[in-house]
């Protein structure tokens, strides 16, 4: 629940800024690697403290990277008549991760014989996936302005 709470400012604040300052290619990849690096650091809660402490922060970031999402891919589209078709094509994939997702998750744990060290395989495995993600939006954006960064995208 604090999670999902949390994500409202996630995925206000971020925008805001996206608007006002840096555009929202450039606002979405930040916090897609951060969240990708929340994730590394979740093998490391050990208490309720913790867990409250990394739900907050995880649904900050990710309800940035969330909330963005459907701007950046009508960003991308030069001709307004397909944004519809661009954004379902980029949900599709989004659905596709989170339809097999949890699956490969439980079949990680299960390899990892249960018990912490299950769970920290698919803990790791979560962070390489947003990061691989990052790095798929920061080719994409490097193919629309070149080495440019203080280009607002």
């Amino acid at each position: 629940m604090a999670m999902n709470g949390i994500g409202l400012f996630g995925r206000i604040i971020p925008s805001f800024l996206a608007d006002r300052f840096f555009g929202p290619y450039n606002t979405l990849i930040p916090f897609v690697f951060i969240s990708g690096l929340i994730l590394y650091f979740w093998s490391l809660v050990t208490t309720s403290a913790g867990l409250y402490a990394f739900a907050l922060t995880y649904g900050l970031f990710s309800g940035g990277f969330q909330g963005l999402f459907p701007t950046v891919m009508g960003r991308l589209t030069k001709d307004l008549s397909r944004v519809g078709v661009r954004n379902g094509m980029g949900f599709a994939i989004g659905g596709v991760a989170a339809f097999t997702g949890p699956p490969i998750a439980g079949a990680l744990v299960q390899a990892g014989g249960g018990g912490r060290h299950g769970y920290l395989v698919a803990q790791m495995w979560a962070g390489s996936v947003i990061m691989l993600g990052g790095l798929v939006l920061l080719f994409g954006r490097m193919s629309k302005t070149g080495w440019a960064w203080a280009v607002k995208v």
